[in-house]
């Protein structure tokens, strides 16, 4: 992410690196069993963004993980924040309104797209003919 540009800053810190781009993350723990494909492997460090004029003090990804299922997908994951900006930089909550509905609805969507796509493969939720283009209906 190239924040630069548009007058922001991205910061690495404790052992990431953001030069050259794209971000380097050092390397902690791992594991893999080689039977049924699943492992993970945790990286360390962070990197900061700030970019004012768009209202991000201080978003923080960190940790980043990557967990593989053992059937050709994965997961992953990173500690993000937006760094208590309306204390550090006394941001009233409603600029932050909008970084709180991001947060709640990615936080909501993976649950939601699991009970859709079981309700599909069980057959509870069907297609009715009228969704169906007129092509197709014959």
């Amino acid at each position: 992410m190239n924040v630069e540009r548009f007058g922001g800053t991205a910061t690495a810190g404790r052992s990431a690196t953001a030069t050259p781009s794209p971000y380097r993350w050092p390397a902690g723990t791992s594991t893999f069993d080689g039977t049924t494909g699943k492992g993970s492997v945790a990286f360390g460090g962070r990197v900061t963004f700030v970019l004012e004029p768009h209202l991000i003090w201080n978003f923080e990804l960190s940790n980043p993980k990557v967990t593989f299922a053992g059937d050709g997908t994965g997961k992953l994951t990173a500690t993000r924040a937006v760094l208590t900006a309306s204390i550090e930089h006394h941001v009233p909550r409603v600029h932050l309104l909008e970084h709180e509905y991001t947060r709640a609805v990615t936080e909501a969507e993976p649950a939601w797209v699991r009970a859709v796509s079981a309700d599909l493969a069980a057959g509870t939720l069907a297609w009715d003919a009228y969704f169906v283009p007129r092509k197709e209906r014959s």
